[in-house]
């Protein structure tokens, strides 16, 4: 069997803190704001250390940001129009279909037509 030994050097923060009677009762109750007020002071000692950039590290660069989304124009209208039979707007033939379905006057023509059509 072989041991080896290895010498390291470890280096530790001490804090010492200083409570009167009544904190000391109160930490006892409930210790959560405590607990909070030690993490603020043990980041606050780490964090000039674990802030990248502002230990040493002067020339880094910044991030690229995301490219904004590209406008895409409007689709140019090539060919024939058609018009819509009730407002009487032009529009090309892939574009009437939905505009059907939101126009108010063609709307009330179709009604007007298949009211017509169960009368007679």
């Amino acid at each position: 069997m072989e041991i080896n030994t290895e010498v390291a050097t470890v280096t530790t923060k001490t804090f010492t803190v200083k409570l009167t009677e009544a904190e000391l009762t109160a930490a006892l109750v409930d210790a959560r704001p405590l607990q909070r007020e030690l993490r603020r002071a043990r980041n606050a000692q780490i964090a000039p250390e674990a802030n990248w950039a502002t230990a040493g590290y002067a020339g880094h660069t910044s991030r690229a940001k995301k490219a904004a989304p590209k406008k895409v124009a409007k689709r140019k209208v090539t060919g024939e129009l058609v018009e819509c039979p009730g407002c009487h707007d032009e529009f090309a033939p892939h574009g009437l279909g939905p505009h059907k379905r939101g126009c108010a006057p063609y709307q009330l023509k179709q009604a007007a037509e298949s009211a017509r059509a169960s009368a007679a």
